[in-house]
């Protein structure tokens, strides 16, 4: 199975990932100088630590200043 991940802002950066079942090691391809798969790697186990929270839970909060990304509450801010 291979999975592709790619920054739809351009779709010159992206990933690839080929799955093997039972497999401990797979391999990855990135193309561009953003690293695609790094950054969803890190975004998983972020997600992981926050103890696996399902969509319900997180929120956004848009003003003039910015937006915010949230988990539980407005003060929880993760982005």
């Amino acid at each position: 199975m291979r999975l592709w991940l790619v920054d739809p802002g351009d779709p010159g950066q992206w990933a690839l990932v080929t799955y093997v079942p039972g497999a401990n090691d797979f391999e990855v391809y990135q193309v561009g100088p953003r690293p695609v798969w790094d950054e969803a790697v890190d975004a998983y186990f972020r997600w992981v630590g926050w103890g696996e929270p399902g969509r319900d839970r997180f929120g956004a909060t848009i003003a003039p200043e910015g937006t915010r990304l949230w988990l539980d509450n407005p003060e929880r801010i993760i982005s």
